[in-house]
């Protein structure tokens, strides 16, 4: 069969029915699902929650799933936001206690439109990390940049999608500098794990093809304005994405939220077989609701 695909994911209850969305996108992209290990977070997982997730997982009949419970007491006073829970911060120990030399970690906001096995052996040119670069938190962001003591010019990644030298992380030790990081920069985080993962990596992360982290900027019409200045070319990978986040704010079971992606999320949250999903538009129309019945 090969080399294992190593997939982590973290999230909390309430990101139970995206991850089954994603883990639907993402048995249907490849071409060898049954070597997928599964390695999910379990600490903000609860017992009848992680019952129903594993009997999805089951129906596909490939893949398999393995529960991991990091030490997160470290980051249990690290800031958080409105759009980002504890759950956050949990891939930053979980790559410390995965007996693997390489894992690829993925958000559940997310559609996996090509086969991951490309991605998870990507070429990381002695770095520690692959990523992609993030556009919202690169340009236009020199005041935060200089609060993280980060240069000016500093490249910042999105931490949705990475692929992960385990070994070196392990010898490298960066979960610990995270944890000193966050102590020291609590007052100034805005984007919770990935300032964290920005500093302690700067310079020791390899660059990635956007495809495989399309983000939500890259479909704006303000914002493609901008990144056709300051990204020449990159706007292209709209046509022929490998993997559509949904990292903006607003998101896809949220009413009036406009992305041509957005179909093909309920498509493969309804293929999952995530029971019983209801969409309700509430009285004043502001946004869909889903609700989850056992």
């Amino acid at each position: 069969m090969g080399a294992a695909i190593n997939v982590i994911c973290g999230f909390d209850d309430q990101y139970a029915p995206h991850f089954a969305m994603m883990v639907s996108s993402l048995f249907a992209g490849s071409q060898n699902p049954g070597k997928i290990k599964l390695y999910l977070i379990s600490n903000f997982v609860s017992p009848p929650i992680r019952g129903r997730i594993e009997a999805i997982v089951d129906r596909y009949g490939v893949g398999k799933i393995y529960w991991l419970q990091p030490d997160v007491s470290q980051f249990q006073d690290a800031p958080l936001t409105q759009h980002f829970t504890r759950a956050a911060y949990a891939r930053i120990p979980a790559f410390d206690i995965l007996e693997a030399d390489r894992a690829l970690y993925l958000d559940v906001d997310l559609l996996c439109l090509a086969d991951i096995a490309e991605l998870h052996d990507s070429n990381l040119a002695g770095n520690i990390v692959g990523a992609v670069l993030d556009p919202g938190s690169t340009f236009g962001t020199d005041d935060h940049k200089a609060s993280l003591e980060l240069r000016r010019d500093a490249l910042c990644f999105n931490s949705g999608v990475l692929v992960v030298d385990l070994v070196k992380w392990r010898e490298e030790k960066i979960t610990a500098a995270c944890v000193d990081f966050v102590r020291e920069k609590s007052s100034v985080i805005r984007w919770p794990d990935q300032d964290t993962l920005n500093v302690v990596l700067a310079r020791r992360w390899f660059r990635l093809e956007s495809v495989w982290n399309v983000q939500s900027h890259f479909w704006k019409p303000v914002f493609r304005e901008f990144l056709a200045r300051q990204m020449p070319g990159e706007l292209a990978v709209t046509d022929h994405p490998k993997i559509v986040h949904f990292n903006d704010g607003a998101k896809p079971w949220q009413f009036g939220f406009q992305h041509p992606y957005r179909q093909n999320y309920f498509d493969h949250l309804a293929k999952s077989g995530w029971p019983h999903v209801v969409r309700k538009g509430t009285l004043n129309g502001l946004r869909d609701q889903m609700a989850f019945f056992e």
